[in-house]
């Protein structure tokens, strides 16, 4: 079998098993609550970082932005190099250099909404998994508290009926 098939066959496989796998992250529920107590529901919508929530009838959109930085590190392995250009020629003995780069993702975002009429909600939320909790507040004072809390996994069992 020729070279570039050998290499070829193995890339395509994990082309389709990769496109098969993939799939659109679930919308997330959250509610914001008021000061009276009320529950407004809202929706984060995963696949293109858009929010939006009902009010008092009036339903404000937006959007949503995670804070995410990148990291390169440089690090030196030393041997032989095999089929390539090193340090020291082609083959040879020698210091490589070993590049990473790493994506680090915190877990703290911000939301800008606005209804038609152009007011405004901005919100801090915190998140894990699917959980999350914030605040949302509007320019004229109003405060709200935003609560996610979707776990994936099972929540513990009721506790079972004790007789005396």
């Amino acid at each position: 079998m020729p070279c570039t098939t050998r290499l070829l066959l193995p890339l395509t496989a994990w082309l389709l098993l990769s496109a098969c796998a993939t799939t659109s992250p679930q919308p997330l529920p959250f509610d914001l609550v008021d000061k009276s107590n009320i529950a407004h529901r809202g929706l984060f919508k995963q696949a293109d970082s858009s929010i939006e929530v009902r009010i008092a009838d009036k339903v404000y959109t937006g959007f949503y932005v995670i804070s995410s930085s990148t990291a390169r590190s440089t690090d030196f392995g030393f041997g032989m190099g095999f089929g390539g250009y090193g340090r020291y020629g082609y083959g040879g003995y020698g210091a490589y250099p070993i590049e990473r780069w790493t994506v680090i993702s915190n877990n703290n975002g911000r939301a800008h909404m606005q209804n038609a009429e152009g007011d405004r909600l901005n919100c801090e939320f915190l998140f894990e998994g699917r959980r999350l909790v914030g605040e949302c507040r509007s320019p004229q004072g109003a405060i709200y508290q935003m609560v996610a809390n979707q776990s994936v996994s099972n929540p513990p069992p009721a506790p079972s009926p004790t007789k005396n």
